[in-house]
C-alpha cells in the first residue's frame, strides 16, 4: 500500500429483516434539517426549483443542469445552514431563503462549523453548496459575494489543505475482494444455494456483494456516484459470453461517457451474483437496482461509501475513502508501465485534455484491455480461484445467461 499527499416494500414467501448496518449512514441529529422540517415557503421554494421539466419549451431551471447527487449537497448544504440559524434563535418562519443568506448569517455558519472541527475544505464545500441551494430557489437573487466575499476567491480564503492518503493498490483489492466472495459462497452452499434468510445467510450475500464492488473498483475504478446508481440492462449489459458496463455522458461528472467489458475473473463473479445471489434479494420494488442490501432495498452510496470504509479499516489498518481507488490504478500502472503514462486517464475518463495529452491513440477499451494484461500474472492467480470456487455451480448448471 503506498502513501500520497492529496490537496417497506412488499414482503415475500420469506420473512425480510433490514440490514440497517450498511444500508445507510444517519447523520447526527440537529447538524442538518431534512426538507421536510424546512420553513413551508423554503420547501415550496425547493420544490418548484427542482421539479421535473414539464415540457422542452418550459424556461430552463438551474437545476436541470445539476446531477442527482449536486441537488442532494445543495440540499443538506442548505439544511445545515438552516440547523445553525435554528439553534441561534435566527426567525427563519417569516423570511425568503435569500433574506436569511446575508453575511452576518453566513459568518455564524462559518463559525459554527469552524468550532465543530470542519476542516476549510469541508467549509468551503458547504458555502458552495449554500450558493447552488439559493440559485435553485431563488435564482433571480445575486449571492456571488457567497463565494467571493469582498471580491476574493473563497479558494483562497481556504486554501487546499494537503493531508496524507493511503493509496489501495488494486491488487490488493482484488484479493479481498475474492476472499469476501469465497467466504460468502462457502456459506451459500450450506444452505443448498442461496440457503434460508437469516443472519449468518444475509451476512453471507454481503460478503458476495462486498467483494465483487471490491473487485470492480480495483480494475475500472469509476466515481462512487455512478457505482451507486448502477442499473440491469442499464449500466450493466449481459451479452452472455461478456458483460459490459456502460455509462452514458450525461450520468458521468466530467461529461465522457465510460465504458468496460469485464475481464475473465470479474465476469465468473459477475455472473454468480447476476443468477444466484441478486435474484434472491430481488423481489422487490428495488429490483431492477444491481447493488441491494439482503432485505432487496437498494444499498446506495453512503451505504456503499460506510461499507468500503469499515471493511478498509479493518483489512488494510487503515480507512479508506472507495474514490482513493481512482489513485490506486493510475499508481500501479505508474510502475507496470512507467512509458504508457495515458492508460489511467483513458480507463478513468478523465478530461479530453488530459486523454488527447497522455494518450492520444487509445479509447477505454483498448487501455483497459492492455491495462489487464499488465496484471496477467496476478489476475491468473485470481481466475483460478474464481475458478475453483464457482466450478461445482456451473457443472451444476449455473452460469445461465439472465433475460434481462
Amino acid at each position: 500500500m503506498t502513501v500520497e499527499k492529496k490537496g417497506t416494500h412488499a414482503q415475500s414467501s420469506r420473512t425480510r429483516r433490514r440490514s440497517g448496518n450498511d444500508a445507510r449512514t444517519v447523520a447526527k441529529p440537529g447538524l442538518v434539517l431534512k426538507l421536510a422540517e424546512w420553513p413551508d415557503e423554503h420547501r415550496a421554494l425547493w420544490e418548484t426549483g427542482t421539479a421535473p421539466k414539464g415540457s422542452r419549451l418550459a424556461k430552463p431551471k438551474h437545476a436541470d443542469a445539476l446531477r442527482p447527487m449536486s441537488i442532494r449537497n445543495a440540499a443538506r448544504g442548505y439544511g445545515a445552514f438552516l440547523a445553525v440559524l435554528n439553534q441561534s434563535g435566527v426567525d427563519m418562519v417569516s423570511r425568503r431563503p435569500a433574506e436569511l443568506v446575508t453575511p452576518p448569517n453566513v459568518a455564524v455558519f462559518v463559525e459554527m462549523l469552524t468550532t465543530r472541527g470542519n476542516l476549510p475544505n469541508s467549509i468551503k464545500v458547504r458555502l458552495f453548496d449554500l450558493r447552488v441551494a439559493l440559485r435553485i430557489m431563488e435564482p433571480a437573487v445575486e449571492l456571488d459575494w457567497l463565494t467571493r466575499p469582498g471580491g476574493v476567491s473563497i479558494n483562497d480564503i481556504y486554501p487546499q489543505q494537503f493531508v496524507e492518503k493511503h493509496i489501495p493498490d488494486p491488487r490488493e483489492m482484488t484479493k479481498l475482494g475474492m476472499t469476501l466472495i469465497e467466504r460468502g459462497r462457502s456459506i451459500l452452499q450450506e444452505g443448498g444455494g442461496n440457503g434460508p434468510l437469516t443472519a449468518r445467510y444475509e451476512a453471507a450475500r454481503r460478503d458476495v456483494r462486498n467483494g465483487l464492488i471490491f473487485g470492480l473498483l480495483a480494475v475500472f475504478p469509476i466515481r462512487i456516484g455512478n457505482l451507486a446508481i448502477m442499473q440491469i440492462g442499464q449500466h450493466v449489459i449481459d451479452q452472455g459470453d461478456q458483460i459490459w458496463l456502460k455509462f452514458a455522458h450525461h450520468e458521468v461528472k466530467n461529461g465522457r461517457s465510460l465504458e468496460c467489458v469485464l475481464p475473465e475473473h470479474l465476469h465468473r463473479l459477475f455472473r454468480y451474483y447476476l443468477d444466484v445471489v441478486h435474484p434472491e434479494m430481488a423481489d422487490t420494488p428495488d429490483a431492477g437496482w444491481f447493488w441491494l442490501n439482503a432485505d432487496g432495498t437498494r444499498f446506495r452510496l453512503r451505504g456503499i461509501e460506510g461499507m468500503f470504509r469499515r471493511l478498509t479499516a479493518r483489512e488494510f489498518g487503515t480507512t479508506i475513502g472507495p474514490h482513493s481507488t481512482r489513485r490506486g490504478l493510475p499508481t500501479a500502472l505508474a510502475d507496470a508501465a512507467p512509458g504508457r503514462p495515458g492508460l489511467a486517464a483513458a480507463i478513468l475518463g478523465v478530461s479530453e485534455e488530459v486523454v488527447s495529452r497522455h494518450y492520444r491513440r487509445a479509447d477505454q477499451r483498448h487501455a483497459a484491455r492492455f491495462a489487464g494484461g499488465l496484471f496477467e500474472q496476478e489476475r491468473e492467480t485470481m481466475r483460478l480461484r474464481a475458478q475453483r470456487l464457482l466450478g461445482a455451480w456451473e457443472n451444476a448448471g449455473g452460469g445461465r445467461r439472465r433475460g434481462i
